[in-house]
């Protein structure tokens, strides 16, 4: 995705793509408030110490830098795996369950817990929401088939 962002989009002066664990525990001295802006979509759910990826973020930033983020608290795959692991039949096939169910899918009110998170660590938090949505299976295909025409 690297190489290919920086063949179709990279100018070397406006913008410049390069790879950084986000849940490093000594975030490179090059990167740090380097940045006005960050987008998180779709990724922190992967993360197994949200609290350090959210802090390098942080750290990323120069003073007054924003953030956009989007990810996934909940999704029936994730009760799926859960279920696995407990399973005897499947336990020894998902060792690191840890590694797929995202840090808030077990909270109660993760939007709060996020919010908390993110003012502890020293954002001004200007929104933070949780919206829940369902997709039944007959939209999962319609979009699928329209995908794959």
């Amino acid at each position: 995705m690297i190489t290919h962002a920086k063949k179709v989009y990279g100018d070397e002066i406006r913008l410049n793509f390069d790879i950084l664990d986000i849940e490093t525990k000594e975030l490179p001295k090059k990167y740090i408030s380097q940045y006005d802006h960050a987008f998180a979509f779709y990724v922190l759910h992967w993360c197994q110490d949200i609290r350090q990826a959210i802090e390098n973020i942080y750290n990323l930033l120069r003073p007054g830098g924003t953030v956009l983020a989007l990810t996934i608290v909940s999704q029936d795959v994730f009760d799926v795996l859960h279920k696995l692991s407990q399973d005897v039949r499947y336990k020894s096939y998902i060792k690191h369950i840890n590694h797929f169910i995202p840090p808030f899918y077990n909270s109660l009110q993760p939007q709060k817990e996020l919010k908390t998170l993110l003012k502890s660590i020293g954002f001004n938090v200007l929104h933070c929401s949780y919206r829940e949505r369902t997709y039944l299976a007959e939209d999962a295909q319609h979009k699928f088939s329209r995908m794959y025409l």
